[in-house]
């Protein structure tokens, strides 16, 4: 994720951007004390594949509905 770092935290800087890798927990915390800024997360949630059958419109246009 790429982050700006708002107080000194190992060789960064106050200010400076870079690229960090660190676990859920360890975010958390930096978060929580104020030492980083999130600019670009790169988790991505997954999205669950839904198998659904597409309902075709009928020649007039509208849905066909089902009485």
């Amino acid at each position: 994720m790429k982050v700006k770092f708002l107080r000194i935290y190992g060789q960064h800087s106050i200010g400076s951007e870079a690229e960090i890798k660190v676990d859920e927990k360890e975010k958390q915390y930096l978060l929580s004390t104020g030492t980083i800024l999130v600019l670009a997360d790169d988790i991505t949630e997954e999205i669950p594949i839904v198998d659904a059958e597409e309902e075709k419109p009928a020649k007039n246009g509208r849905k066909k509905n089902a009485e």
